[in-house]
């Protein structure tokens, strides 16, 4: 639809799930967005690296990351307004 939204995303192999190195994913979450776009087309532009991937022990650990992940990212944003 021509517009710019902001959000985070995941390149990897998403370790905490599957030991399995060849599935390299890429997974977007846009900022504060509702609406259905799957088999739409998208372009990400990547601005800032926050962090490696990593091996968390459980999916509790990962969610807590995340959402440091995403409080991170929201600052980086604000401070660019």
């Amino acid at each position: 639809d021509g517009n710019l939204y902001r959000g985070m995303a995941s390149l990897g192999v998403n370790p905490t799930f599957s030991d399995e190195r060849s599935n390299l994913s890429l997974e977007v979450y846009i900022f504060d967005f509702n609406q259905d776009i799957y088999g739409k087309e998208i372009i990400v532009e990547w601005y800032n690296f926050i962090r490696n991937e990593e091996k968390f022990d459980n999916v509790e650990a990962l969610i807590q990351q995340m959402e440091q992940d995403e409080k991170d990212i929201r600052r980086i944003f604000s401070s660019m307004q």
